[in-house]
């Protein structure tokens, strides 16, 4: 077997997320490719440090790449699990370009949110997790890269009211949600592959500038729901559908 998937996310230190999230998504390639090896990677050598302190051993992006050449693997698609072609992205593209040449076949695979009709399918699904809540607010990552356009272009197919997607680290933020917001009550939830550190301590955490903290300071009642989207069979099919686009 000379063809391989390598499934690349920015990675978790937290096992039972990771195990909900991104070991779910390699497990779903695997389940649908049997044609193909599947191998994965965390692009963060600080969380793959970390790990490798507990004991716990994840290939770096570039160490995937050199045992897939040790593997003897012709053709290669690298599958991100990635929400946005942001700063991330742009590294895996670069690594990838570094090692092209050992390969007689290479494909990069888009993250979730690149082409309309990702765009269409995300709203619709982000608008199934709202049900009777009297609004949704989604916490992203978010990027100084001009890719974090993707969240307000995402928030324009959202027809349904009171659903809002903001972001950690880049714009929307909390405090401009909440000046929008003309209910009671939210259901808060991560809009990330994994509910790790941003999810557990910036969206949901006890800290003065957490998410929950500064809604709920003005006067809103929040519900946490902490789930990454890889928990979701519908965003782990969009990833399989990426592949087979791809492919």
């Amino acid at each position: 077997m000379d063809k391989a998937i390598l499934a690349v996310s920015f990675g978790t230190s937290h096992l039972c997320t990771r195990k909900k999230t991104i070991d779910k998504i390699t497990d779903d390639i695997r389940a649908e490719y049997t044609e193909h090896k599947v191998y994965s990677a965390f692009a963060s050598h600080m969380i793959v440090k970390k790990l490798r302190n507990e004991n716990i051993h994840i290939d770096t992006v570039e160490e995937a790449f050199e045992r897939l050449i040790a593997d003897g693997i012709k053709e290669v698609m690298v599958q991100p699990t990635y929400i946005i072609k942001g700063i991330e992205y742009d590294r895996l593209c670069a690594a990838a370009e570094v090692y092209q040449g050992f390969f007689d076949k290479m494909i990069i695979g888009e993250p979730l949110l690149s082409r309309d009709e990702d765009f269409e399918k995300t709203a619709a699904f982000i608008e199934g997790i709202k049900k009777d809540e009297e609004a949704l607010v989604l916490m992203g990552h978010g990027s100084r890269h001009f890719a974090n356009s993707c969240y307000g272009k995402l928030q324009s197919y959202i027809k349904k009211d009171n659903i809002f997607i903001g972001t950690v680290e880049a714009e929307p933020t909390a405090y401009d949600i909440a000046r929008r917001l003309n209910v009671k009550n939210i259901l808060l939830t991560p809009f990330m592959i994994v509910a790790g550190e941003h999810a557990i301590n910036d969206m949901a955490g006890d800290g003065f500038e957490s998410w929950k903290n500064i809604f709920t300071s003005q006067g809103f009642g929040v519900k946490i729901l902490l789930k990454g989207l890889g928990e979701y069979e519908f965003i782990r099919n969009m990833f399989i559908e990426h592949i087979r686009r791809a492919l």
